[in-house]
C-alpha cells in the first residue's frame, strides 16, 4: 500500500501502540479495461490520469477497431 503519514503512538498502560491509518500516497496509474468475458477477449489502456479526453479515445478506439460494423455497443460503466 504505501508508508504511514505519521509515526505510531507509542503504547500506554493496558493500551497497544496505535497506527494512524493515513497513508502516502505512492506511484498512481489509471486503468481502462474493455472486456468480452464470453470470447476470452480483453484490452486494458494504461494512463497517466483518468480525464474525459482520455476515456473518450479509449470509446472510440473500441468502435472503430474493434466493433467497426457493430450496429449497438452496450457498455457496463464502473
Amino acid at each position: 500500500m504505501g508508508s504511514s503519514q505519521r509515526p505510531p503512538l507509542p503504547p500506554g498502560p493496558s493500551r497497544p501502540a496505535r497506527r494512524d491509518p493515513e497513508y502516502v500516497r505512492g506511484m498512481v496509474a489509471n486503468l481502462f479495461l474493455a472486456t468480452e468475458p464470453l470470447r476470452g477477449w480483453r484490452a486494458v489502456t494504461v494512463g497517466q490520469q483518468r480525464s474525459r479526453l482520455d476515456f473518450a479515445h479509449c470509446v472510440k478506439d473500441l468502435v472503430d477497431v474493434r466493433y467497426p460494423a457493430a450496429e449497438r455497443i452496450v457498455p457496463a460503466l464502473d
